[in-house]
């Protein structure tokens, strides 16, 4: 028999004396029972094929290792009774789109994804970390807080760590999730038990026994009697929720974030049933709840998404002529504004048909998601009295006006405004026509101004919103008394116009976020200062499940203060958009005339891999010469057009 063969009928005779060896009583069920029946586990061995992950010092590559020690834990896992399955079971490459899809297809009550650390640092120490979806404070924390007291650091070990995690297979991930890295390939001693049996074993036991505490509890079991998605017409929603046992906490998170929150209360002589309903009126919108329940015995359910669209009935809905009257003898478009309005006086934000009955004239429409609305009133010059037009919508009038004819006095200026990339509207462009009066644009970017004097020549002065530079513009009126312009406006950095980016940084750092804040934002970008509690140990964590809760940010730079004398910009090790937005800021920094000292290179700070954002560290230095926080914001405002 050769050595392979040896070793093989070795690991197997490991394994089986382990699945029947009866464990301790207070660690595991008597021998008989399947603790585990029921339950459907996927077990995720991270990477394979072309991606090897790390490589340890003599040459074992980190997905065979994550394989094999996947392939040990559905052994014992099945002899538990559970149900498994496995992404792959062979050295093939699997994307992280692909592991997804396949926990979403397999819908199990656990996923798992098994993978094994590495530093190039040789002397780093030990220790096991163990990554919990971020998004889900239910079985996910309960199954890598029970991962986590199994991983008992060895002597010299630094002790194991439980992270709420970010990376794409946990915050994509349907279902309870965790992701697992028992210890540093990287490391001699590791590698090695990586490469035995019993290393193996043991640390698909670990796994095993975990997964064997979280569900010891029976799972608190929670539906919500609607359809997916609910349809709902009032701004007070009201669901019921039933339960498999009495309900003593729930936690609830709304996207996108909104004011109002979510409570739940028992309906009397229903037994575990409860009236889920939201505290402050919602606008309409789609929304979707996540719903985590603990019971009064301590089990958790699975987190519980309702998605939910809400259409508020217009109601005091407002139809406003651009002007305040029809100039006698005008011949073409007259653009009238419709606002939805709801029942509480907000812009109803929803997109519905209608349809404007002007004289004889039908004119359909529909609403834009912002709840406005352009009719424009095709003029022939003829009209005269008041021109009455009213809107229709869900088979009622909800919208009416009437519009003189008269003659104008002096200038009367009907304009519009467009953006020179998306060739719409723009609205809430501020127009000064002269030192005490100013007007601005609505809906279609139309606007207008009259002066009573008949001038030959106007100047407007135009302030549009962010992202756009002010101008001056003249009109020429020549014979006319009513001049109808077209103005438009170029964005001053058309890759940035839009975007939204996120900031991670303590108050200390605030002479630095200002500047970059600041141009941002002249930029047209949407800035978020993300949470950052100070008091906490890891505040980034904080930030990062913010972000990626958010899930619309085109990136986050996280600012921290740093002991060195040089600006050090950290990117994921895999390079990408965060790299190249460092290398640009660099450059700059280094071709101004008085340099300023920076280094790109790749991080290992929690945000990078985190984050489901491009994501860029930035380490700002303890001594540096006035108005550097300046020069690196204009920096990072020419790096970041470039890239995006």
């Amino acid at each position: 028999m050769n050595r392979t063969l040896r070793r093989t009928v070795a690991w197997c005779c490991l394994l089986l004396a382990l699945i029947n060896t009866p464990t301790p009583a207070d660690a595991a069920p008597p021998p008989a029972t399947k603790p585990l029946k029921g339950f459907s586990i996927l077990l995720d061995p991270g990477h394979g094929g072309a991606d090897s992950g790390a490589v340890g010092p003599t040459g074992l590559k980190e997905s065979t290792a994550n394989l094999r020690v996947a392939t040990y834990l559905r052994m014992l896992l099945l002899a538990d009774g559970a149900s498994v399955t496995m992404t792959r079971e062979g050295d093939q490459f699997l994307s992280l789109g692909d592991r997804v899809a396949i926990a979403s297809r397999t819908n199990p009550d656990l996923f798992v994804s098994i993978h094994h650390n590495a530093s190039l640092n040789k002397n780093v120490v030990n220790r096991a970390e163990v990554f919990y979806n971020g998004l889900d404070q239910g079985m996910s924390w309960l199954v890598g807080q029970a991962m986590v007291e199994g991983f008992k650091p060895r002597k010299g070990d630094m002790p194991t760590l439980l992270i709420p995690g970010g990376f794409f297979v946990l915050r994509n991930c349907p279902v309870p999730g965790v992701l697992t890295e028992a210890g540093y390939i990287s490391l001699k001693p590791i590698e090695r038990e990586l490469k035995s049996a019993k290393g193996l074993t043991a640390e698909a036991q670990i796994l095993r026994m975990a997964i064997r505490k979280a569900f010891s509890q029976p799972r608190l079991e929670a539906e919500v009697f609607t359809t997916r998605p609910a349809f709902v017409n009032t701004a007070f929603t009201r669901f019921i929720v039933s339960t498999s046992e009495p309900i003593a906490q729930a936690r609830f998170r709304v996207t996108p974030p909104s004011r109002t929150e979510f409570a739940i209360e028992r309906i009397p002589f229903g037994g575990t049933v409860y009236a889920l309903y939201n505290t402050r009126p919602l606008p309409s919108g789609d929304y979707e709840v996540s719903m985590l329940f603990t019971g009064l015995k301590g089990s958790v359910s699975r987190t519980v998404k309702l998605p939910i669209r809400l259409e508020l009935p217009p109601e005091g809905s407002v139809l406003m002529p651009v002007a305040p009257n029809i100039p006698a003898g005008l011949q073409g478009e007259f653009p009238l504004v419709l606002v939805l309005k709801d029942a509480f006086g907000r812009v109803n934000p929803r997109q519905m048909p209608f349809t404007a009955r002007w004289g004889d004239r039908v004119i359909p429409g529909i609403t834009g998601p912002d709840g406005k609305a352009v009719i424009l009133l095709q003029l022939t010059g003829q009209e005269t009295g008041p021109q009455a037009v009213e809107v229709n919508a869900e088979e009622r009038v909800i919208a009416r006006t009437a519009v003189e004819v008269a003659a104008p006095r002096g200038n009367l200026v009907i304009g519009q405004v467009f953006s020179g990339t998306s060739r719409t509207g723009l609205e809430k462009v501020r127009i000064q026509t002269s030192a005490s009066r100013m007007v601005q644009t609505t809906a279609g970017g139309y606007f207008a101004c009259e002066f009573p004097v008949i001038f030959r020549n106007l100047r407007l002065r135009l302030i549009p919103p962010a992202g756009y530079l002010p101008e001056e513009r003249w009109i020429r009126m020549g014979t006319e008394s009513v001049a109808r312009p077209r103005f438009v406006f170029e964005p001053y950095a058309p890759r940035l116009q839009g975007r939204s980016i996120g900031i991670i940084a303590g108050r200390d750092l605030d002479p630095w976020v200002r500047p970059l804040v600041k141009g941002l934002m002249k930029c047209g970008v949407k800035v978020f200062r993300l949470p950052f509690p100070a008091g906490q140990e890891h505040p980034e964590y904080v930030a990062v499940t913010r972000a990626n809760a958010m899930g619309t940010l085109d990136a986050v730079l996280s600012l921290k203060a740093e002991t060195g004398p040089t600006l050090v910009m950290r990117h994921y090790h895999r390079g990408g958009a965060g790299k190249a937005i460092a290398e640009a800021v660099k450059k700059q920094l280094s071709a101004d005339p008085a340099p300023v000292s920076a280094a790109v290179a790749a991080g290992s700070d929690y945000e990078l891999g985190n984050t489901g954002a491009t994501c860029l560290v930035v380490g700002i230095p303890a001594l540096v010469p006035p108005q550097t926080n300046e020069r690196v914001a204009e920096a990072f405002l020419n790096a970041l057009q470039q890239q995006f």
